[in-house]
């Protein structure tokens, strides 16, 4: 098979296997994936820009027909808070450019939204250094699921307040959170926001921040969470935590304005 310009697909662009966009483009052979590219627009640089997630005209080039081979980009830069946001499946989320991606769960039209990322070459859920995912709200819930073939590369932050917010992976070492990210949960937040239930899901390596100001149980299972050397676990709630039998490289104790580091060898 052979295909010159857009192969008949109503999109403007596809991408390679990096994501990277492509225009004028020839393939050929019987097994491939066409991943089509749709940027978050904002109001600084789109006139028409709508703030709803499930509108076509959100997106750059217009996303008309979602699919779950779709590849969505946040790379603007400064805030944006996408709203609607559906129960749906894509190929690869990135946020990227010193872009702050505020959700806002109380525009979602059911009690809960589940976005199931994966199956992407390279990280398919992928926070930049200098980006973040804020999810603060306590209206309706969103779920971030990495499925077993796929992964989350973590290098900017991630917040979660309000409600049982989450993202979790299904397969083992699904979420990496690298060096120079931060995970920080906040007032309201419940359950359990990067898994309980997956051996060796999450890992934190060196240089990366787990930050608990609630008190949640991180460790009720004890091989879900795996911290590699200068990685850092701040507990700064007054809630107890059971460390028994779990392996941390740094834990700092917060309480008021006493703080108490502890190095765990």
């Amino acid at each position: 098979m052979s295909c010159n310009g857009n192969c008949g697909v109503p999109y403007t662009n596809v991408v390679t296997t990096n994501a990277e966009e492509v225009n004028d483009f020839n393939i050929v052979g019987n097994n491939f994936t066409i991943l089509r590219v749709f940027t978050w627009k904002n109001t600084s640089t789109v006139g028409d820009f709508t703030d709803n997630w499930q509108s076509s005209s959100a997106w750059e080039p217009y996303r008309n027909n979602p699919s779950v081979n779709d590849v969505l980009v946040f790379s603007k830069g400064g805030t944006v808070t996408p709203l609607n946001i559906p129960t749906e499946t894509a190929k690869r989320i990135i946020i990227r450019n010193n872009t702050i991606v505020n959700v806002n769960t109380n525009s979602l039209t059911n009690e809960s939204a589940t976005l199931t990322v994966g199956n992407g070459t390279g990280d398919d859920y992928e926070i930049e250094a200098g980006s973040a995912l804020n999810v603060t709200s306590t209206g309706n819930t969103l779920s971030i699921v990495i499925p077993s073939v796929s992964t989350a590369g973590i290098a900017g932050d991630i917040n979660f307040s309000g409600k049982n917010h989450s993202i979790r992976a299904v397969g083992e070492l699904g979420i990496t959170f690298k060096n120079g990210s931060k995970f920080t949960d906040g007032a309201g937040l419940f359950g359990n926001p990067i898994g309980n239930s997956v051996n060796i899901s999450v890992l934190f390596e060196s240089g990366s921040i787990l930050e608990d100001q609630v008190g949640l149980d991180y460790f009720s299972n004890t091989n879900v969470l795996n911290f590699n050397s200068n990685s850092l676990y701040i507990h700064a709630s007054v809630n107890t935590v059971s460390l028994d039998n779990k392996t941390i490289q740094n834990l700092e104790r917060q309480i008021m304005q006493l703080l108490i580091l502890v190095i765990l060898a």
